[in-house]
């Protein structure tokens, strides 16, 4: 049943000032919801799928602003998938201080809103995640658990590597074969951090990631909605290059006030060229921790015995990322079903 006193609307461009500020005031604001990530990754999912529609929604409660949520709807057919950004289906958050059972009402009419989206588009399941960095359980979460109409369980989970950056030395969690690297590369490379970017710059590196991929991955859009990124203060792209000021290396990182993410990179091995993914990632885990952001992601960490067994690769650079690591964090996997569509009813 919906609640009179919740509302939601479009985000619309006068209302992007709303949504940056609700980011920056919840505890949950990481990079996902930033507006240029999400936009950045609306344009990925056109290179993927036929019809892409994203919304991104301002929830009021009692006529206040407390909250933001974001989702698209993509489909290359006969099937539409409903998700947020690349994946599963993110939560809403909502600005610190909100009393629980505000939050509760609010995510109520959410749930009845994403009720009403899969029947209307036809799509029987989604999944959604939540990283436990502590011992709870999220009321977005628990009331999908408790749903009816939306059947919901536990399907699987997995773990991910983070660093601790609040730590003075915070490259003391650093392996001490990672922590010599670093300090080989930082004599081998010279490495920059920028945080503004030229299109001339970017470019570049694009480059020179095409280059080494063997083919462009993406479209040149997406380069540039990265650099307007790195321009509004939302992403820093790290460039390693040689003596001779040729590119060897790099990446492309993202961060909100909580938490900076390891988005991509690209690095040139030959030649006897080492340390690279270790310099890159040092530099951009210097950048974040003198911000004063608490956590940096790096990534899924992969164990040899995983349902889906990983590959070689796919172990390799889950090693890779362990070294830099200072804590595992478990993300629960939730199965959505709506039951009207699934002849649950």
């Amino acid at each position: 049943m919906a609640t009179k006193n919740v509302n939601i609307e479009e985000c619309t461009e006068e209302k992007k000032r709303v949504w940056n500020q609700i980011l920056k005031q919840s505890k949950d604001g990481t990079f996902e919801y930033l507006l240029t990530w999400i936009e950045l990754c609306s344009m990925v999912n056109k290179q993927r799928y036929k019809q892409v529609k994203t919304c991104n929604k301002i929830i009021s409660y009692n006529g206040k602003e407390i909250g933001i949520w974001t989702y698209t709807i993509a489909s290359n057919g006969l099937n539409a998938r409903l998700m947020s950004n690349e994946t599963e289906l993110i939560p809403p958050i909502f600005v610190d201080g909100v009393v629980d059972k505000a939050i509760e009402n609010c995510i109520n009419e959410v749930l009845e809103h994403t009720e009403k989206i899969c029947i209307e588009n036809q799509i029987k399941e989604f999944d959604t995640s939540f990283t436990m960095k502590k011992a709870d359980i999220r009321i977005w979460h628990r009331l999908l658990l408790e749903n009816e109409i939306i059947s919901s369980r536990i399907s699987n989970f997995k773990h991910l590597y983070y660093l601790n950056l609040e730590k003075e030395n915070f490259y003391s969690a650093f392996r001490s074969t990672v922590r010599n690297s670093v300090k080989h590369g930082l004599k081998q490379w010279n490495g920059h951090v920028y945080d503004t970017i030229t299109w001339g710059k970017m470019n570049d590196f694009r480059q020179f990631h095409e280059r080494i991929k063997g083919r462009a991955t993406r479209g040149i859009d997406t380069w540039k909605k990265q650099m307007e990124s790195v321009n509004k203060g939302e992403a820093i792209v790290v460039i390693l290059e040689d003596t001779s000021k040729q590119i060897v290396g790099g990446g492309i990182f993202y961060y909100s006030d909580k938490e900076s993410y390891y988005n991509s990179a690209a690095y040139d091995k030959g030649s006897g060229r080492n340390y690279l993914g270790h310099t890159t990632q040092y530099l951009a885990c210097q950048y974040f921790h003198e911000k004063g952001i608490a956590w940096h992601r790096l990534g899924d960490c992969l164990f040899v015995n995983e349902k889906t067994k990983p590959t070689e690769k796919e172990r390799s650079i889950s090693k890779f990322k362990s070294g830099f690591s200072s804590d595992i964090f478990v993300q629960i996997n939730i199965h959505c079903e709506i039951a009207v569509l699934t002849n649950e009813r």
